[in-house]
Parts: structure tokens; sequence; C-alpha cells
């Protein structure tokens, strides 16, 4: 039926517009994406594919912090979208979120972007970069759970990525510099983005939550 990307404003206002377009469509029966790995973009087609009479709709917050293959796997249930589904994303605003998703999807803009960096309340991408050694045992220690540890891990993708539209941007304008700070590469960021990733994603698959954020934050590049 239809697909909505919601952007602007800030995460609460962004939700009460959610809940406006489900009641809407008269949608009777909300979907939730579990998380922003591929397995759970698997197991919502797979929910998808068994038809329904009334309306559904399907709701990931949040969208650009899908995996780049999550986001290429939701992709085609954007292209081909299940009978009565509407899909309801949202995103701070949409030059983070992939281009192929966004062109697939009718943009409602609630206007008052909040700044990407203001939602990202973790330590900064480049503050952990900077950390020596002994801080980022402290920073380890201090995040502990398992659910800070993934929330950790969100946020420093969130910062890694703008990072990289930044640079995207500066390429357009044949201004792009040899570094995304100090000596750090986009490539080399890039590659850090992976890792994270892949962090998260064994933090959600139950591994011990210090020995893979702590894995991950000895293994960050000093900078």
């Amino acid at each position: 039926m239809h697909a909505f990307l919601i952007t602007g404003n800030n995460a609460e206002k962004r939700n009460e517009k959610i809940e406006e377009l489900t009641k809407q469509f008269s949608a009777s029966e909300t979907i939730v994406l579990e998380s922003y790995l591929i397995e759970s973009v698997r197991a919502l087609r797979k929910k998808l594919t068994f038809s329904s009479k009334d309306i559904r709709a399907v709701i990931i917050t949040n969208v650009h912090l899908l995996t780049l293959e999550a986001a290429n796997a939701f992709l085609k249930t954007l292209e081909e979208p299940p009978s009565n589904t509407i899909i309801i994303m949202t995103a701070p605003n949409p030059d983070i979120v992939l281009e192929t998703i966004v062109s697939r999807a009718q943009i409602i803009d609630l206007g008052n972007s909040t700044p990407l960096q203001d939602e990202v309340k973790a330590t900064s991408l480049f503050d952990t970069l900077s950390m020596s050694t002994g801080q980022r045992l402290c920073l380890l220690e201090e995040i502990g759970e398992r659910e800070k540890a993934i929330e950790f891990c969100t946020q420093q993708i969130m910062a890694a990525r703008q990072y990289t539209i930044v640079d995207m941007q500066q390429r357009d304008k044949g201004t792009r510099g040899q570094s995304v700070k100090g000596n750090l590469t986009i490539s080399q960021l890039l590659s850090l983005i992976e890792k994270i990733e892949q962090t998260r994603k064994d933090l959600e698959s139950n591994v011990n939550v210090k020995m893979a954020l702590g894995d991950l934050l000895l293994n960050y590049p000093h900078y």
C-alpha cells in the first residue's frame, strides 16, 4: 500500500506521528522491527508472507541504523510491499538514510530537525578514539550492561556514519580533504563502522558483554 519516512523534529514527535498514521489507516496489527540486523529483517519478511485481510503497520524507528546487509534485504520489501501493509519508518533527517530507501517512501517532514549530534548522547566517536587504553577500560566498566553496550555501539555507528556523509558532501563540492579528522581516512572509518556493527550483532546474540565490547574498544585505533 504505502511506505512513509518520518523525519525532523525529535524522536517523541516522530513516534506521535507513527501513532497518527496507524490510526489514519485503521491498522489493526502493528509489527515492530526488533533489531537493525539482517536476521530481524528476514524474520519480518517471513511474517509478511502470511496474507492479512486487515491493515498491518510495519514500524522501523531510526531506519538509518540498519546494517548495510539488513537495509539491502529490506529494500525487497519496499520494492514489492505486501498487500494491506503500510511501512512507517523514522529518522532524524533523510540525508542519513540510504537513498534507495528514501526514494521508495513518502517523506513526512515534521520540521525543526534535531541535529544528529544532539541525538547521539553517548561519548562521541572521536572522544573514544582519543582515549588511552586505561580510559577505554574505565569506559568498559562504566557501560557494563548489555543494553547500554548495544546503545553505545548504535550511537558510535550513528556518529561515524555522519562523518561519512560529511565526506561525501565535501567530495560532491570538490573540497574533500585527505582525512575525516586528524589522520583518520574515510576508508579507515568505514572499516571501523563494520567492526562496530559486528560487535553490536554479537551483543544482540548474547555474547559476553565485556569480551565483545572490550575487544572492540581495545582495538579501536588511537587518534
